[in-house]
């Protein structure tokens, strides 16, 4: 079904999210609520619930595609207490596959709607869903459709609100990482890690060397979680304790809120343009 491609595509637009956690309190907590996973939630129901009234504007029946929300949900790393979430929750890895293997693959339930229609309303309906034909969909960019507006917002103010949002704060994060006193508590964190025979430059490259490679392909069993959990509990220790030896949370913490306080005085119209779903 070519509705899936949306989907599939990764064009359900998420926020970048701050994966550290902060002594000083985070200045983004009041804006960008939540987790990230909570916010793409709330994003997807929100754009779903659009889609299904433009489809039905066109003609059509669409019902929200929604999958159940998860059953094990971990919660958003509170400013200063960055060590105790991964001493509890790791990176998160073993909680995510406990979750696909609870809620499994989740049936599209436009399926059915869509089968039962004719070649020729299957093409309008694809036409009036991603805004091209799926002959066309090597050639154009879908821009005009039910789903692409609803969930990227093209051609709208507040897509493009939330387009440049994600861009800045993901730049932000850049620049706190470049910062001279977070680089310099990082280089004592990456010498700690060294050490504890798991070098790596940050957190995305620990799970990326030493954790990645073990996620299995397909529904997983609860061995291999379990042999995840265990490695992963492992790692998520040390480098709880190399955090807290380089002062890592409170040296990033401070500078990091001081740029968001920033960054909120500064764009206070596009964060509200951007109406973000809480």
């Amino acid at each position: 079904m070519f509705s899936k491609i949306i989907v599939r595509a990764g064009l359900v637009v998420a926020i970048a999210s701050c994966s550290s956690a902060r002594k000083e309190t985070s200045p983004f907590a009041y804006i960008f609520r939540g987790t990230q996973q909570s916010r793409e939630r709330a994003i997807r129901i929100q754009a779903e619930s659009e889609i299904s009234r433009c489809m039905k504007r066109a003609g059509f029946q669409y019902k929200p595609n929604v999958p159940p929300a998860p059953k094990n949900i971990l919660p958003p790393i509170e400013p200063g207490h960055t060590s105790e979430w991964k001493r509890s929750y790791g990176y998160g890895i073993a909680y995510g596959l406990t979750n696909l293997k609870i809620v499994g693959d989740h049936p599209n339930p436009n399926d059915i709607i869509y089968s039962g229609l004719s070649d020729a309303d299957r093409n309008a309906y694809d036409r009036a869903y991603v805004g091209i034909e799926p002959s066309d969909v090597r050639n154009s960019s879908p821009t005009t459709g039910c789903a692409p507006i609803a969930y990227i917002g093209f051609g709208t103010s507040q897509g493009i609100a939330r387009a440049t949002l994600g861009s800045k704060r993901a730049e932000l994060q850049s620049r706190v990482k470049a910062d001279r006193e977070v680089a310099e508590a990082r280089g004592l964190w990456r010498k700690c890690m060294s050490t504890s025979g798991y070098p790596a430059s940050d957190d995305d490259d620990l799970v990326s060397r030493y954790l990645a490679q073990l996620r299995p392909i397909g529904p997983p069993s609860d061995e291999e979680i379990n042999r995840i959990l265990v490695k992963e509990r492992e790692i998520a220790f040390i480098d709880a304790s190399c955090s807290e030896q380089a002062d890592l949370d409170a040296v990033q913490g401070r500078v990091q809120a001081a740029m968001e306080a920033t960054f909120i005085e500064r764009n206070a119209e596009l964060i509200q343009t951007a109406n973000l779903p809480q």
